[in-house]
């Protein structure tokens, strides 16, 4: 081992370009000798010099340059790794080295390049699969579109026959009540009277006979009676009402304005209506007497009241009352 200082490389030959070697001419002085160099960029910086018998070099690194002091090893070179050359045999030059190094990279790329192939062709099925997955979407949701739109047009006509439906209902509801106030047109109930509570049979029709007499001074009104009995579940407290048909509204109502004389007794008499009539009429009853002591001219027709001749609206008057 002995160091050396490098020095620029002057050619003896104008025909050697030195392309692909490097070689350094040792001048011995003393402990240094002088070396010429050529520069080759392949090389990596802090790779070791080693110097053969003949004195070349076979690496050099890039940061070496005219006086830099390195170290050369005088022992000889042996063969490449990769060769076949035994030892001790010439080796294959540098350049034919350098050529395999660049195939051995070549063909490294090119593996590189293989891989990114396969990368980029599953990439291509992953989209062609994602596209196929895609269009099923759209297709399905296309089916989910027409059957939602089946669905809304199936829901309007059903709305529609609802709404239909309810007005019938409606309408079939005010005739039964209309048709059950006419059976009842000629009806009064009797409130108050006591109620035999014996083995036999109680005779309505004598008892109302009887009462119209007593009070209302009308005599043999039994004669314009059709039928008359009990109403409601027997074992309460106070008597059940009297339901009385008479043959005529006329006699209905010769009985119906004798009521009045019934004020301050247990007694009293009112028209029969339907339970709904009945509900809203039960309903507006203390509105009616709020407005008589008031001084207003109130009363009741069926379900309807008037209050000054004009019809209660209680949408109407709760509004005027906010």
């Amino acid at each position: 081992m002995k160091n050396v200082r490098c020095k620029p490389y002057t050619s003896p030959n104008k025909n050697n370009s030195m392309d692909e070697t490097r070689v350094f001419e040792g001048v011995p002085d003393n402990d240094f000798t002088e070396i010429q160099m050529q520069q080759n960029p392949d090389y990596t910086a802090g790779e070791t010099l080693t110097l053969n018998k003949d004195n070349t070099l076979d690496e050099i690194p890039e940061i070496v340059s005219a006086g830099d002091m390195i170290t050369v090893n005088n022992e000889p070179r042996p063969p490449p790794a990769h060769s076949n050359t035994p030892h001790g045999m010439h080796a294959r030059p540098l350049w034919v080295e350098q050529i395999f190094e660049k195939l051995a990279l070549i063909d490294r790329k090119l593996s590189k390049v293989d891989e990114i192939n396969n990368k980029l062709s599953e990439i291509v099925q992953k989209v062609n699969s994602f596209e196929c997955d895609l269009n099923n979407l759209k297709k399905t949701s296309g089916t989910m579109g027409n059957s939602i739109g089946t669905l809304k047009r199936t829901s309007d006509e059903v709305k529609e026959r609802v709404g239909k439906l309810e007005e019938v209902h409606t309408n079939l509801e005010e005739s039964i009540v209309d048709l059950q106030c006419r059976s009842m047109r000629d009806n009064l109930l009797f409130f108050g009277l006591a109620e035999y509570r014996g083995e036999n049979r109680e005779n309505c029709t004598a008892l109302i006979n009887d009462f119209c007499e007593t009070q209302f001074d009308i005599h043999d009104i039994g004669k314009d009676i059709e039928r008359a009995h009990r109403i409601g579940q027997r074992g309460g407290d106070s008597p059940r009402p009297i339901v009385v048909k008479f043959s005529s509204f006329k006699m209905r109502e010769k009985v119906r304005t004798q009521g009045r004389k019934l004020a301050g007794t247990t007694f009293r008499i009112q028209e029969q209506f339907p339970k709904k009539i009945q509900e809203e009429r039960r309903r507006l009853i203390p509105v009616m007497n709020e407005a008589r002591r008031q001084r207003k001219k109130a009363y009741l027709i069926k379900d309807k009241l008037y209050i000054e001749g004009t019809l209660y609206n209680p949408d109407q008057n709760d509004d005027e009352a906010c």
